[in-house]
C-alpha cells in the first residue's frame, strides 16, 4: 500500500481531530459532544491503527504470497477497520441528532437514537434536507457508495466476515491443493502433527501474491483489490465526515 496516500490521509484525519478536541468544536449538547469525542475520535484512531498494520503487511514491494499468520492478523484489522468506520458513521449521526433533533424526535431515548440515527437513512435525509440543504446535497453524492458499503463491507451486517485472500492459484495450483487437503486430512486423523504442519507449509508455498477483498454480499461473493477498495472508502469516509464537520462550523449562521 501507498506511504503517500496514508500520510494524506493522516493529514485530513489529524485536521478532523484537532477540531474535536479544540475551542471551534462549538457543540452545546453534551451528549453530542460525548458521541464526538468518545465515539467518532475513538473510532477514526483505531481505523488509524489498522490502517498502519494492513499498510505494513502489504507493502507496494512485496512479492511473496501471504502466510496464514499474515492473513489473520490482517482479517482482524480490516474487520475491525470497517466495523469503526460504520460505527464512526452512526457516531456522526448522532452528533447530529443530539444537537439538532435531525430524525423529527426531541429526547435522549439512546434505543431510539441507535435504531434511527443513520446518515444515510431516508427519515433522516429528510431531516438534513431541512435543516442543512448543503450537507444533504453532500452526502446525497455519497449515497450509492454507503449503499454499497452497507451491503458489502459491514461487518455488522454480515454474517460472513470480510476475508484477505492469501494468493491466486491457477489449475496447476489447484490440482496440488486438492493433494495437499488429501493429505493434510490424513495427517489429522493419524494425529501426525508434524506432518500436519509440514504440508501445511507447502501448501503456502502454492499460488501468487495478490492482495484481494473477499466479501459476501446479498447475492453472491465478490473479490477486490485490497488496497485499492479500503482507500476508496477511507477517502469517502473523510470526505462525509469533512461535510459534517463543515456544516457544524456553520450551524449558528443563516447559510447552512
Amino acid at each position: 500500500m501507498d506511504v503517500r496516500v496514508d500520510e494524506l490521509f493522516q493529514q485530513r484525519e489529524s485536521k478532523l481531530l484537532e477540531w474535536v478536541f479544540s475551542d471551534r468544536n462549538c457543540l452545546k449538547s453534551s451528549d453530542a459532544c460525548r458521541q464526538m469525542r468518545e465515539g467518532f475520535a475513538r473510532r477514526l484512531l483505531l481505523m488509524q491503527a489498522s490502517r498502519r498494520v494492513i499498510s505494513q503487511v502489504l507493502s507496494p514491494s512485496r512479492r511473496r504470497k501471504l502466510s496464514l499468520d499474515e492473513c489473520a492478523d490482517l482479517n482482524v484489522h480490516l474487520n475491525s477497520f470497517y466495523a469503526q468506520l460504520a460505527s464512526a458513521m452512526d457516531n456522526l449521526a448522532s452528533v447530529l441528532q443530539y444537537e439538532f433533533a435531525i430524525a423529527g424526535f426531541v429526547g435522549d431515548e439512546d434505543a431510539k437514537i441507535r435504531e434511527r440515527c443513520d446518515l444515510f437513512d431516508p427519515d433522516f435525509q429528510r431531516g438534513l434536507s431541512r435543516a442543512f440543504p448543503r450537507l444533504f446535497s453532500s452526502l446525497g453524492r455519497r449515497m450509492l457508495w454507503a449503499m454499497e458499503l452497507r451491503e458489502y463491507r459491514d461487518p455488522r451486517r454480515q454474517r460472513l466476515p470480510l476475508y484477505v485472500v492469501p494468493g491466486l492459484v491457477d489449475e496447476d495450483g489447484t490440482a496440488a491443493l486438492s493433494d495437499f487437503k488429501s493429505e493434510l486430512t490424513a495427517a489429522i486423523r493419524s494425529c501426525d502433527f508434524e506432518a500436519y504442519r509440514e504440508k501445511l507449509r507447502q501448501v503456502q508455498q502454492v499460488g501468487s501474491y495478490l492482495p484481494l477483498l473477499a466479501t459476501a454480499g446479498p447475492d453472491a461473493i465478490q473479490l477486490r483489490p485490497l488496497p485499492d477498495q479500503l482507500y476508496q472508502d477511507e477517502d469517502e469516509f473523510l470526505g462525509t465526515a469533512e461535510s459534517i464537520f463543515s456544516a457544524l462550523g456553520v450551524s449558528n449562521r443563516e447559510d447552512r
